[in-house]
């Protein structure tokens, strides 16, 4: 009972320690983007519901031959291209088994419907309505691909833009693409040969806002000895003690 009690406090002391620290820290701004923005090797699983509230677990499609993902948000001409062309790589791959999905981290999941309804989206928009997947992914913009290979412990095999037209804020899908990265991504995961260019960084594509990436380096200065062993030592070790007034 005293451990569970002392337990219970620590939380709490824990939950103060990082009020104190976002009350004292400076505010810090958000990170710079750089070409070597640190994408995840593998991505862990996750289960998100789309705008028809239907479920989809990653690892349980542990036996296709791929997925695709890409950050998405509501009413821009460059998400809206992009889902285009995505549906089309969609349909071109469907026999092969490669599975399609577009995640929205920044739109409500009523907003995102309408988008879906209003543009006849085919590929499913999955909800991350509390941007953990687009934390994890260290998504930052809109129209961020990932082909990730679940064979290979859901490895991302490829991280950049659908082809070299979504390298530009203007995108017309009249002009065919003449570097159709996904789409050489997943023929090289099918046949299991080495990628070309397996990271390209993005340049253009709507910012997506994640608040708590500016709060990294804050809770990085929190420690137990530094931080929350005096508050504990202050504020609880005196009454939860033997002989003391507390449990």
């Amino acid at each position: 009972m005293k451990n569970a009690l002392m337990a219970t406090a620590a939380a709490v002391v824990l939950a103060g320690a990082i009020g104190v620290a976002a009350v004292n820290a400076a505010p810090t701004p958000t990170p710079a983007i750089t070409a070597a923005a640190s994408v995840p090797e593998k991505v862990d699983n996750f289960q998100l519901s789309d705008t028809s509230r239907i479920g989809h677990e990653l690892y349980y499609f542990k036996k296709a031959p791929a997925i695709v993902l890409m950050s998405q948000v509501d009413g821009t001409p460059l998400s809206r291209a992009a889902a285009a062309e995505l549906s089309r790589l969609q349909a071109a791959y469907k026999d092969k088994g490669v599975l399609f999905y577009m995640i929205n981290s920044t739109d409500t999941r009523e907003a995102a419907a309408v988008e879906v309804a209003n543009n006849k989206f085919d590929v499913p928009v999955l909800s991350d309505d509390l941007q953990l997947v687009g934390e994890q992914l260290k998504i930052r913009r809109e129209g961020e691909v990932f082909v990730i290979v679940p064979k290979d412990g859901f490895k991302v095999a490829y991280h950049g833009p659908l082809d070299d037209r979504f390298t530009s804020e203007k995108v017309s899908l009249k002009a065919k693409a003449k570097t159709p990265y996904t789409a050489s991504a997943i023929d090289a995961v099918l046949a299991g040969s080495p990628l070309a260019n397996a990271r390209i960084d993005l340049k253009a594509g709507k910012l997506i806002s994640f608040p708590e990436r500016a709060k990294v380096a804050q809770h990085a200065n929190i420690s137990y000895t530094g931080t929350i062993a005096p508050l504990l030592q202050a504020k609880c070790v005196s009454c939860h003690e033997k002989g003391g007034i507390a449990p």
